[in-house]
């Protein structure tokens, strides 16, 4: 059976390489006590940037996110991540700025997601999408079974 929009947009790969940024990021906290200030800020901007991005992301309506618009996320974060990791390894500050020049990318992609702004609109809309769209793929099967007796 095929998932559900809200199953999809939950399920993407997106989440999960967020949350490998985060770790990421969480890992390489300590070794940039010391480090030029203005990799300092970077780092502290690059936690700023992926929080917003996992907190616009909760609050978008996943029927008006595409899967193409979650791949382009991913896709962005991707880089990141390597940059980070690097950094990690060989504590190579550019490694940092080169992160955060890829996160302001991102910051451009996430900023065009169809935010819901009240966090009260969005009790039971996502179950309400989902039992909608369970109803409509009901209805297409039985047109379809329909359709086949005839």
């Amino acid at each position: 059976m095929r998932n559900t929009v809200v199953e999809e947009f939950r399920g993407h790969d997106v989440w999960t390489r967020l949350g490998d940024l985060e770790s990421a990021l969480s890992r390489v906290e300590d070794l940039i006590e010391g480090i030029e200030p203005d990799v300092s800020a970077s780092y502290v901007s690059l936690k700023a940037i992926t929080a917003h991005a996992r907190s616009l992301l909760e609050g978008t309506n996943p029927v008006l996110v595409p899967t193409p618009t979650l791949d382009a996320i991913k896709g962005a974060i991707d880089p990141i991540i390597g940059h980070v990791t690097t950094f990690e390894q060989n504590e190579e500050p550019s490694q940092l700025l080169l992160a955060w020049t890829n996160a302001t990318g991102m910051l451009a992609t996430i900023s065009h997601l169809p935010v819901i702004k009240a966090r009260k609109d969005t009790r039971g809309l996502a179950a309400a999408i989902a039992a909608f769209e369970q109803q409509v793929l009901d209805r297409v099967a039985t047109v379809s079974q329909r359709t086949d007796e005839i």
